[in-house]
Protein backbone atom coordinates (compact mmCIF):
# COMPACT_ATOMS: atom_id res chain seq x y z
CA UNK A 1 0.00 0.00 0.00
CA UNK A 2 1.37 3.15 -0.99
CA UNK A 3 0.83 5.73 1.49
CA UNK A 4 0.44 9.33 1.33
CA UNK A 5 -0.48 12.63 2.96
CA UNK A 6 -3.65 14.29 3.05
CA UNK A 7 -1.39 17.24 1.24
CA UNK A 8 -0.60 14.64 -1.07
CA UNK A 9 -4.01 13.66 -1.71
CA UNK A 10 -5.50 16.82 -2.04
CA UNK A 11 -2.36 17.99 -4.79
CA UNK A 12 -3.20 14.83 -7.09
CA UNK A 13 -6.64 15.57 -6.78
CA UNK A 14 -6.58 18.46 -7.56
CA UNK A 15 -4.79 17.26 -10.79
CA UNK A 16 -6.99 14.45 -11.65
CA UNK A 17 -10.19 16.60 -10.95
CA UNK A 18 -9.19 18.48 -14.48
CA UNK A 19 -9.21 15.04 -16.11
CA UNK A 20 -13.10 14.49 -17.92
CA UNK A 21 -13.74 11.01 -16.68
CA UNK A 22 -17.42 11.63 -15.46
CA UNK A 23 -16.57 12.54 -11.51
CA UNK A 24 -14.40 13.68 -9.35
CA UNK A 25 -11.16 12.12 -7.80
CA UNK A 26 -11.32 10.15 -4.89
CA UNK A 27 -8.75 9.32 -1.64
CA UNK A 28 -8.86 5.60 -4.01
CA UNK A 29 -9.06 6.98 -7.20
CA UNK A 30 -5.48 9.23 -6.25
CA UNK A 31 -3.65 5.95 -5.10
CA UNK A 32 -4.62 3.74 -8.13
CA UNK A 33 -3.44 7.22 -9.97
CA UNK A 34 -0.01 6.77 -8.46
CA UNK A 35 0.40 3.46 -8.70
CA UNK A 36 -0.43 2.94 -12.12
CA UNK A 37 2.54 5.80 -12.68
CA UNK A 38 5.15 3.59 -10.47
CA UNK A 39 4.20 0.48 -12.63
CA UNK A 40 4.45 2.22 -15.71
CA UNK A 41 8.15 3.64 -15.28
CA UNK A 42 9.26 0.06 -13.26
CA UNK A 43 7.79 -1.87 -16.12
CA UNK A 44 9.69 0.04 -18.57
CA UNK A 45 10.76 -2.96 -19.98
CA UNK A 46 9.25 -6.57 -19.60
CA UNK A 47 11.00 -9.45 -17.45
CA UNK A 48 11.60 -11.00 -20.55
CA UNK A 49 13.41 -8.27 -22.63
CA UNK A 50 15.35 -7.93 -18.93
CA UNK A 51 16.26 -11.60 -19.44
CA UNK A 52 17.23 -11.23 -22.63
CA UNK A 53 18.88 -8.05 -22.42
CA UNK A 54 20.14 -7.49 -18.94
CA UNK A 55 21.65 -4.36 -19.70
CA UNK A 56 18.09 -2.73 -19.21
CA UNK A 57 17.86 -3.14 -16.13
CA UNK A 58 20.33 0.06 -15.64
CA UNK A 59 18.08 2.12 -17.78
CA UNK A 60 15.90 3.07 -14.89
CA UNK A 61 15.96 6.27 -13.39
CA UNK A 62 12.84 6.34 -10.67
CA UNK A 63 15.74 6.35 -8.20
CA UNK A 64 16.95 9.78 -9.35
CA UNK A 65 16.14 13.28 -8.32
CA UNK A 66 13.62 15.07 -10.82
CA UNK A 67 16.32 17.14 -12.07
CA UNK A 68 18.13 13.95 -13.08
CA UNK A 69 15.41 11.86 -14.25
CA UNK A 70 14.12 14.28 -17.14
CA UNK A 71 18.06 13.33 -18.71
CA UNK A 72 17.96 9.78 -18.20
CA UNK A 73 14.43 8.87 -19.06
CA UNK A 74 15.98 10.32 -22.16
CA UNK A 75 17.79 7.34 -22.86
CA UNK A 76 15.56 5.12 -21.59
CA UNK A 77 13.01 6.13 -24.44
CA UNK A 78 15.88 5.76 -26.81
CA UNK A 79 16.84 2.07 -25.80
CA UNK A 80 13.00 1.27 -26.12
CA UNK A 81 13.32 2.87 -29.69
CA UNK A 82 16.53 0.26 -30.30
CA UNK A 83 14.29 -2.89 -28.99
CA UNK A 84 11.94 -1.93 -31.09
CA UNK A 85 13.81 -1.09 -34.57
CA UNK A 86 16.98 -3.57 -34.63
CA UNK A 87 17.50 -7.27 -34.54
CA UNK A 88 18.96 -8.82 -31.58
CA UNK A 89 22.48 -9.46 -31.98
CA UNK A 90 26.01 -8.52 -30.94
CA UNK A 91 25.69 -5.11 -32.69
CA UNK A 92 22.34 -4.20 -30.73
CA UNK A 93 23.96 -4.61 -27.36
CA UNK A 94 27.33 -2.71 -28.42
CA UNK A 95 24.62 0.11 -28.91
CA UNK A 96 22.97 -0.32 -25.98
CA UNK A 97 26.03 -0.75 -23.89
CA UNK A 98 27.32 2.71 -25.59
CA UNK A 99 23.66 4.11 -24.72
CA UNK A 100 24.49 3.38 -21.10
CA UNK A 101 27.85 5.08 -21.07
CA UNK A 102 26.38 8.02 -23.03
CA UNK A 103 23.12 8.22 -20.36
CA UNK A 104 25.96 8.07 -17.40
CA UNK A 105 27.87 10.71 -18.82
CA UNK A 106 24.49 13.22 -19.61
CA UNK A 107 23.12 12.53 -15.39
CA UNK A 108 26.97 13.08 -14.53
CA UNK A 109 26.84 16.38 -16.80
CA UNK A 110 23.76 17.30 -14.98
CA UNK A 111 24.93 17.63 -11.69
CA UNK A 112 26.06 21.41 -10.55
Amino acid sequence: MIALSQHNIDFIRSLLDGVDYGGGCSEQDAIAFIRNLVTMEVRMFTDEQIKEDPILKYFSYAHLKPEFQKVSALFADTAKVILSNVPRNAERTVALRKLLEAKDAAVRASVP
